[in-house]
């Protein structure tokens, strides 16, 4: 194979040297850059280690007892397999288990999990000193054995005896042989793995497909094996290996390598197989002993690799400790600014029309109705939420990007195995797509939302600043006030829903949110791992509902009572801490935004309607459900206000949350914290609540569901109690089946209420721990008229909400079901512009220059943007952002001082200008006096 020709340039004052060779972008060929540089080894050790992401479990010990510790957690479609460094050893959890138990599997290489799936390559010992066998299981909770001890179940055994081997063959004599495996890697989404044959030949393997190609022929050494890994990486395509920890690449297209038929394999391939294009990628290719590459690291993106340079051990070589990086192509820029999330970020309940277009404020694309052939994409992205208002502020507006989505869960976020986009309508939005790949493709080119995971636009942007909420949705908010509304006007909105009324309910809201925090923890070390230069800030959830005030100063749009606002002020605050303490174990910004709303919340004020800015029950007009209970434009500034007060008013581009100018400063004494008093004490032993899509998302009243669970995930044979809720209303029971799967029959009573309901199934894990299985899904009376109040679907502007009979604010829409109630119009007569009575809304006042192109995109935004002048910096200081009422500007809460509209420059132009008319008046009059 041809070695690239580098152009070596000396940068002795930088102790850089640059090399640059004739390949090809995208590792394969030419504008490759290498770089080495003189680098601290611990500092480099850290940086490798940080792919390793580790989280607390629980797991039972020998003696029954319930132990915690951190742990490396691979996630399959119903179970998890972890390694706990401190026992070495490996634990799993299966289904609904909430501890996990030993899994007695020994090997000197760790099993792997294939992710989104119960399929794991096991390495089991041969005779060989360094080789192995590779076993497969197709199911691994189907394929072991529990381990019971004095306390119970304390561990699983495989069963090695029913697993196939990969490759396994028969001699002409008859016996069964297993090839070995010298060295394996995978590539990070676990499709692709790549094994070193018989110390002979790199097979590359698709565990989606089963095709193994060997793709290159390389024979071992015996200093090949001690201290270099000759396989190092592989892409999540498969189409690029990188052997030697960086010495070279191989490119694995179609037309080179051999597909080995499982059927005709007899222990060897033909020796002359072609290889695959080999492109060396090292400054000087190293022969025996003369130098060594270590820890081969690949970037998130995979653009570009690192890995350590230095001497051979026990040799007298000398190599200058060194961290070479290669670079594939000239690469991309990076973004000033990233906005991930869900709906709190993506500014969900921007309801307003956008006088110009009469269209609403989201983003083209992000409000779109799907069709048979292409998918429903409604991540509702507001060019007035708050990550704009940010942009706006830093002078970054033509440089940032908002990829949050309405409705995001953290696997969104980031997460492991295949994705075909965020859900909508109960699955994902890419399987109706006919062209998903190309989708995906636009996605990723263009920051589309929904359609990939939103770690894959980190990866590609690396950004300067990343901000994100995350944690509600996964802890169900939304769907357990949908079940809490009051369809019905009665005295003090009675009844109170299951969640806000009984301890059970509030058990289970608790254990909704404790469990998030080791999820969102690695989260943000995911988040970081990707784009390590960027600077993370963690938004908290702001408080949107009064909980104190009487239930009479609601309007009717609210649909809570007062417990049930209690119950919100509680699992938000809950949530936040939950938020806060995972942000400080992985080590990134908490910003605290839960007063942001105050004095502008839901039930803050009936009597100023104009004043709220959190949208009720948003059914109404050309509002969709999705929209209720969000801040809206409003709240957006407010919110805004709230991040620039936690940052000191500094931008959050030069803002310093860690020492040293870090971007990843963990606290590891932090742990989850304690539930407020609300939720009751703990149970022992302690209930496991999770979610599962166990009923279809609407079902008619009166109808047979079939209720699905899969398998492995609950006991078997076991009894399951049934609680159909708002009400409790108690089910005949079902009992599991014996692959610890559910398949029944449930029937929904036909005198239940149709609206927003829950399902709530009982019974104990694959283990024994005890568990519930929630599921919240819609009821409906006909396909016609799924409220049954005899108004069909099409004609019907308050489905499931009995009208208030009110139209406070004159929009055609009932005050019941309306999002947003502003104040009433003005007499006609009292009017000076015929548009009724101007109702107060916050504006912003921000410093600094700001593109034109920002101007344009906020043009006819009713919240006005004013801009002082000051010296152009992209570091501008957050400025201060102020409710307004008509031409006055006030402070915000009373900790920022007002601020004229007008620069003295400005004032200074625009006296001039009244000057220029006058004189040009007094020129006229004089002139027609002539």
């Amino acid at each position: 194979m041809p070695t690239i020709k580098h152009a070596l340039i000396f940068m002795a004052m930088l102790g850089v040297v640059i090399l640059t060779g004739n390949t090809v972008s995208a590792w394969n060929g030419n504008d490759a850059t290498i770089t080495a540089e003189p680098y601290d080894y611990a500092k480099y050790q850290s940086e490798y280690a940080r792919d390793s992401i580790f989280e607390t479990v629980s797991y039972i010990d020998y003696d029954g007892t319930r132990q915690s510790a951190p742990a490396r957690v691979q996630r399959g479609k119903t179970m998890k397999l972890a390694y706990i460094p401190s026992l070495n050893r490996w634990g799993i959890a299966i289904g609904a288990d909430t501890n996990y138990r030993y899994f007695e599997h020994t090997a000197h290489v760790e099993p792997v999990v294939i992710s989104g799936t119960n399929t794991v390559v096991l390495p089991v010992r041969g005779l060989s000193m360094d080789g192995y066998h590779l076993a497969i299981s197709n199911d691994i909770t189907r394929d072991i054995t529990p381990i019971y001890g004095q306390q119970g179940l304390v561990g699983y055994l495989p069963k090695l005896a029913n697993l196939h081997y990969w490759l396994q063959y028969q001699e002409t004599s008859g016996q069964l042989q297993k090839p070995y495996v010298y060295g394996q890697i995978f590539s990070e989404n676990k499709r692709f793995g790549v094994f070193w044959l018989n110390w002979q030949q790199f097979v590359r393997v698709d565990f989606k497909t089963g095709i193994s190609t060997a793709f290159i022929n390389r024979r071992g050494a015996w200093h090949d094996g001690l201290y270099t890994s000759r396989v190092s990486e592989i892409t999540n395509d498969g189409q690029y290996a990188f052997m030697d920890d960086g010495g070279s690449v191989v490119e694995i297209q179609a037309g080179c390598g051999y597909v080995i038929d499982p059927l005709t394999y007899a222990g060897t391939i033909d020796y002359s197989v072609i290889n695959c294009r080999e492109q060396y990628l090292d400054t000087t290719p190293i022969v025996g002993y003369s130098g060594l590459r270590t820890m081969f690291r690949l970037a998130p993106d995979e653009k570009s690799a690192t890995y350590w340079m230095t001497t051979f051990p026990y040799t007298t070589n000398t190599y200058e400790p060194s961290k070479v990086t290669v670079t594939a192509g000239s690469g991309g820029g990076r973004l000033s600014y990233l906005a991930l999330g869900d709906s709190y970020s993506s500014g969900e309940g921007d309801t307003e029309l956008n006088p110009q277009t009469n269209d609403k404020y989201y983003l083209d694309g992000t409000d779109k109705d799907g069709t048979d052939r292409s998918p429903r994409e409604k991540c509702h992205v507001s060019s007035r939420s708050y990550p704009f208002y940010l942009a706006s502020i830093m002078q970054v507006r033509d440089d940032m990007k908002s990829v949050a989505c309405s409705g995001a869960v953290i696997d969104d976020l980031s997460g492991e195995g295949e994705y075909m986009g965020q859900e909508a309508d109960g699955k994902p939005r890419l399987q109706v797509a006919a062209n998903p790949e190309s989708l995906q493709l636009d996605a990723i080119s263009q920051y589309i939302p929904g359609r990939v995971r939103q770690i894959e636009l980190v990866k590609q942007a690396k950004p300067r600043v990343i901000t994100l909420t995350a944690g509600g949705n996964d802890a169900q908010f939304s769907t357990i006030i949908s079940t809490c509304i009051n369809v019905r006007i009665t005295k003090d909105w009675t009844p109170t829903c299951y969640f806000a009324d009984s301890d059970k309910g509030r058990t289970s809201l608790r254990n909704l949110i404790t469990d998030r925090y080791e999820p969102l923890k690695q989260l943000y070390t995911s988040i970081h791992a990707a784009s390590p230069e960027s600077k993370i800030y963690v938004i908290g959830y702001p408080q949107f509902v009064n909980r104190a005030v009487d239930d009479k100063q609601c309007t009717p749009n609210v649909r809570l009572n007062k417990a049930e606002r209690e119950m919100v002020n509680e699992s938000v605050g809950y949530m936040n801490s939950v938020i806060e303490h995972a942000a400080a174990a992985a080590g990134v910004k908490y910003i605290d935004i839960s007063d942001a709303l105050k004095g502008h919340m839901l039930c803050d004020s009936k009597e100023n309607p104009g004043q709220v800015y959190v949208t009720g029950i948003a059914l109404g007009g050309t509002n969709e459900t999705q929209e209720s209970y969000h801040p809206n434009d409003g709240g957006h500034i407010m919110m805004t206000n709230a991040i620039k007060r936690a940052v000191d008013g500094q931008s959050l581009t030069v803002y310093e949350y860690c020492e040293g100018g870090v971007t990843l400063c963990p606290d590891t004494s932090v742990v989850e914290p304690d539930a407020p008093s609300y939720f009751g004490a703990l149970q022992k032993p302690l209930r496991k609540s999770i979610t599962l899509p166990i009923a279809p998302a609407r079902v008619q009243k009166g109808t047979e569901i079939v209720a699905t669970v899969d398998p492995s995930t609950l006991r078997a044979n076991s009894t399951m109690s049934v609680t159909l809720l708002s009400q409790p209303r108690i089910l005949d029971p079902i009992t599991t089946l014996e692959d610890g799967g559910i398949r029944a029959t449930i029937r929904i009573p036909d005198d239940i209420e149709p609206g927003y309901h829950t399902l709530i199934l009982t019974g104990e894990s694959v283990s024994g721990d005890p568990v519930e299985i929630i599921d919240f899904f819609e009821i409906i009376a006909s396909e016609a008229d799924w409220d049954g109040d005899g108004v069909v679907n099409g004609a019907d502007n308050c489905q499931y909400i009995e009208p208030s009979g009110e139209d406070t604010d004159k929009d055609g829409i009932d005050d019941g079901c309306d999002a947003i109630i502003s104040e009433p119009p003005l007499p006609q007569e009292s009017s000076t512009s015929g548009e009724g009575t101007p109702t107060s809304k916050p504006s912003i006042l921000a410093e600094g220059i700001v593109p034109a192109s920002t101007q344009l995109a906020l043009a006819g935004n009713n919240y006005s943007l004013a801009y002082a002048g000051t010296t152009e910096s992209s570091e501008a200081p957050l400025a201060g952002l102020a409710p307004r009422e008509d031409s006055r500007v006030d402070t915000v809460q009373g900790d920022h001082p007002s601020r004229a509209l007008l620069s003295p420059t400005e004032l200074a132009l625009g006296v001039a200008g009244i000057v220029i008319i006058a004189m040009a008046i007094i020129r006229l009059m004089l002139a027609r006096r002539v």
